[in-house]
């Protein structure tokens, strides 16, 4: 984290519009009080969407828990700097997920 710290301070002082992002996995409250990265890749809303949209392992009142303690626990200013995705270069892709089902991948671009 103290390494992080640093970039953080030398790259800003560079130039201070460059978006440092995280790989987190995980929460990532901790990384994003303002002294470490401007965002992560959102794998906790990622996991929300998929296991509602693409692969219905949950309901619709599970869905709106999640969404609900996943809104509490990241702030709007926090929340609008997440890198929001449905597939990257680590996971499935979300129509393989879904089963080809189009229809739930679209879903899962729509929420």
């Amino acid at each position: 984290m103290e390494f992080l710290r640093c970039f953080r301070k030398r790259i800003k002082a560079i130039d201070s519009d460059i978006y440092i992002i995280g790989e987190i996995w995980s929460k990532g409250n901790r990384w994003l009080y303002g002294d470490m990265l401007d965002g992560v890749m959102n794998y906790t809303l990622y996991y929300i969407v998929r296991d509602f949209a693409a692969n219905c392992l949950i309901d619709a009142y599970t869905f709106a828990d999640r969404m609900t303690q996943y809104i509490l626990e990241y702030p709007d200013a926090v929340r609008s700097s997440m890198f929001n995705f449905c597939s990257n270069h680590d996971i499935p892709r979300i129509l393989t997920i879904s089963n080809g089902n189009q229809t739930r991948a679209r879903l899962c671009y729509l929420i």
